[in-house]
């Protein structure tokens, strides 16, 4: 085909002024000049890979604009590819061989991006916004890497990290675990630590213990309250007032025996 054909087929970087979605379904762009506001095609067929869709952000009158590649057919045409250079702050930080997938909203200003970095040695998936959907806003994310990490970040709201050393929780705010269902945490050993800890809807309905357990405290109830009868010169049996804070009644109340 000769050279100077060519380009009355393709239009080479036109803006792309605006898309609209017809009837079909199909993303329809309308092409021409930001600069000049000048139209050159109004219904051209915004084809892309399967499996995949997107919209660019509209373009501004005087400011750079998404641009294509349109295959001129007279009857309709087709704009085959695109590029938007208003994000590079998101994709001009890409290394060789690295990915992202971003969505810059109606102005080209979201934060919303899907980030699949690698250095050679550690690959990283990052599901990323900010807060307010600002540029300034603290990270909200979620991060997965080939290390074995696993990274759930809400700003300082708190964050979650998975990793070879465990699993870790922290917030600025009330950490609670709910489920309509039991929840059963099991390990060697347990540590709670915290200025008080409550065990049980109330006194009444106290915290259920297995049979071992259950024997155990009982044990060490009876030798509490020898111990209180000998603190007060009192011979084991004969302790006819315990003070409450001490009472063995009171430790042994909140629980209850397995069934």
């Amino acid at each position: 085909m000769p050279v100077d054909l060519l380009s009355d087929i393709f239009e080479n970087g036109a803006d792309v002024l605006g898309t609209t979605i017809d009837s079909r379904g199909v993303i329809l762009a309308q092409t021409g000049d930001a600069v000049n506001s000048e139209v050159l095609s109004d219904n051209a067929e915004w084809w892309q890979h399967v499996g995949f869709a997107s919209r660019p952000a509209k373009a501004e009158p005087g400011k750079r604009a998404c641009q294509g590649i349109t295959l001129n057919q007279g009857c309709n045409d087709l704009c085959i590819a695109s590029r938007d250079t208003r994000g590079t702050k998101i994709y001009g930080a890409l290394k060789e061989g690295e990915t992202a997938l971003y969505a810059g909203g109606p102005s080209n200003t979201g934060t919303g991006r899907i980030l699949l970095k690698d250095d050679g040695s550690t690959s990283t998936i990052t599901l990323l916004t900010q807060k307010d959907n600002g540029a300034s806003g603290e990270p909200i994310l979620i991060q997965v890497s080939s290390e074995g990490k696993v990274v759930i970040t809400a700003g300082s709201q708190g964050a979650v990290t998975i990793d070879a050393n465990g699993i870790k929780m922290a917030s600025a705010a009330d950490v609670q675990v709910g489920a309509s269902g039991n929840v059963a945490l099991i390990g060697a050993a347990m540590a709670l630590n915290a200025g008080a800890v409550s065990l049980g809807a109330s006194a009444s309905d106290g915290v259920v213990l297995g049979p071992g357990l259950q024997a155990y405290i009982s044990s060490l109830t009876t030798l509490l309250g020898q111990l209180i009868a000998a603190v007060n010169g009192l011979a084991p049996g004969s302790v006819t007032a315990i003070p409450p804070v001490l009472s063995p009644t009171a430790v042994s109340t909140s629980v209850k025996s397995a069934r």
